[in-house]
């Protein structure tokens, strides 16, 4: 019995997906389990896997669409088996559009023509319930376009989040290049030739790997990220009455320990500790004690989370995207300095799984490596609650009547003000403070929950 292999729905807030590449191409043998395509969310580049075993009989929808949740995009079959016609909560076409089956140009869109006419109750054969395959026209069969170097037969170029994020960092066209991934998809080392030619012909004044800058007058096209963003921070400021608050933290004794500590966790984690990793467990233990900061208002009441999850933005060429630490306040700072290492990694190659950017309850925003003294942040709905620190600089401080010169850093913290009161976020804000101002407690080693 045939089955369909639906656009997966990776999160309450997805809905919808684009369709990078195909990984198994009509008629090839497909196992359960096995990786036939690849889709992009706003969040993550994922796989979508055969829910069955047998032969991918078509693909419904072309590379480069973009389709609803849960909406058919290939079918799964027995070799000779008739394709069955949708199910009731897909559209249809009457039978007289089975006879023209044109190439879809635009992105895929529910009950668009293209795809009613390619997915009709009748096919010309006039066996009810079996769609015209690809291939054939009126009855007849019709060679199918073949395509070109670095691109499909619809015009999308399949490639690699790695490859696409080279591209754009070096400038290079993919759809110039020959891909030597499945079914013509470029990856990485289909550009190394290109990024080498591009250097040896940069100019003096360009750093190498600089991406280039776009045009003045131009009309720069929405990402589907882009979208994404934008819809999240306009609905999170429309509905969130946010306020803010900020105090100065004195990271002395912060990098003091981060100084002494980096080698033996260097030989744990293989890298540096960062300022990022000290705040997100500091944030994690200070959220023990102020669990309100750890909750979500809903309608029937404030949700206070039974885990703290620590989002941590990083920054994208074409946006931003939060990796979560999970349960951080459990972890020994090692882990999360190499859990932070692997997200981040894992964010910049497009390759980051669901679970790696949902269940977030805390997220942190830092512009201190850009030299920002200080900023106000967003709240990622459905958090209460963000924190934005700025760059840690000397500056002259009074204590106990004398003047003294500390590297001090602003943290500001945006709060949803239908949960969290001001006196309530100041207190998280000075405990916070304690715990970097004497971080001993970040070095207590608990073990993990299971």
């Amino acid at each position: 019995m045939a089955t369909f292999v639906l656009m997966p729905k990776l999160g309450q807030e997805m809905t919808e997906g684009t369709l990078l590449c195909w990984l198994k191409q009509e008629g090839e043998d497909v196992v359960k389990g096995e990786p036939i395509a690849e889709i992009e969310t706003p969040k993550v580049t994922a796989e979508v896997e055969a829910p069955a075993d047998g032969v991918l009989l078509k693909h419904l929808v072309p590379e480069g669409a973009t389709v609803p949740c849960q909406e058919a995009i290939a079918v799964i079959g027995a070799a000779a088996e008739d394709i069955p016609p949708l199910p009731p909560k897909f559209p249809t076409a009457p039978a007289s559009a089975a006879q023209e089956v044109p190439a879809p140009a635009t992105p895929f869109t529910p009950g668009a023509d293209h795809a009613e006419a390619e997915l009709s109750a009748a096919g010309s054969d006039g066996r009810a319930g079996r769609p015209q395959r690809a291939g054939e026209e009126g009855g007849r069969s019709v060679p199918a376009p073949v395509p070109e170097a670095g691109g499909s037969k619809f015009g999308y170029v399949p490639a690699s989040p790695l490859a696409k994020r080279l591209a754009r960092e070096h400038g290079i066209e993919l759809r110039g290049v020959r891909g030597s991934g499945s079914a013509g998809s470029v990856r990485a080392r289909d550009l190394q030739p290109l990024i080498a030619a591009s250097r040896r012909l940069a100019p003096l004044d360009v750093p190498p790997g600089a991406a280039p800058l776009p045009q003045r007058g131009i009309v720069i096209p929405h990402s589907s990220m882009r979208r994404r963003i934008a819809e999240r921070v306009l609905q999170s400021t429309q509905r969130l009455p946010h306020f803010f608050i900020s105090l100065d933290i004195d990271m002395g004794e912060a990098l003091k320990l981060r100084a002494g500590a980096a080698p033996r966790l260097a030989q744990q984690v293989g890298v540096e500790v960062t300022i990022n990793d000290l705040l997100v467990k500091a944030a994690a233990l200070a959220l023990r004690q102020h669990p309100l900061l750890n909750s979500s208002w809903t309608d029937e009441g404030i949700r206070v989370h039974a885990e703290i999850n620590i989002g941590v933005v990083v920054a994208l060429e074409e946006g931003l995207i939060v990796p979560v630490v999970r349960r951080a306040d459990e972890k020994p700072l090692a882990q999360v300095c190499r859990e932070l290492r692997t997200l981040s990694t894992r964010a910049r190659d497009g390759s980051l799984r669901r679970q790696e950017t949902s269940g977030g309850t805390f997220s942190i925003s830092n512009l201190g490596m850009h030299h920002i003294d200080r900023f106000t942040a967003i709240i990622n709905e459905p958090e209460s609650a963000v924190l934005a620190v700025g760059s840690i600089a000397e500056r002259a401080v009074a204590r106990e009547g004398q003047l003294l010169v500390r590297p001090m850093m602003t943290a500001t913290l945006s709060c949803d003000h239908r949960v969290i009161d001001g006196v309530v976020g100041s207190a998280f804000l000075n405990r916070l403070r304690e715990i970097l101002e004497s971080p001993n407690l970040l070095l207590v080693e608990e073990p993990e929950r299971h």
